[in-house]
């Protein structure tokens, strides 16, 4: 798996989610909000960049769990893929 970060400072917050997020594991979205929220002032603030992060494909949500989209080089199982 190829780790695709984000540019700016959406990529701060990624890089701190990816520490508690390994491949295959989750977390829960309110514990993200919470850890997120460390770093900003409001919770609002937190809750949002969450959900661009989410929005923009780098982090998925299922039933409440946050889980980090692999991303995959093209040259890798190619033609499995196919």
């Amino acid at each position: 798996m190829r780790r695709n970060r984000p540019p700016g400072s959406l990529g701060a917050v990624y890089d701190m989610l990816y520490e508690d997020i390994k491949p295959g594991d989750s977390i829960e979205v309110d514990a993200a909000v919470t850890k997120v929220r460390e770093t900003e002032r409001s919770v609002g603030t937190a809750e949002h960049v969450v959900e661009r992060l989410v929005d923009r494909g780098y982090l998925y949500k299922v039933d409440g769990q946050l889980y980090i989209t692999e991303h995959r080089d093209g040259a890798e199982n190619s033609k499995s893929e196919q």
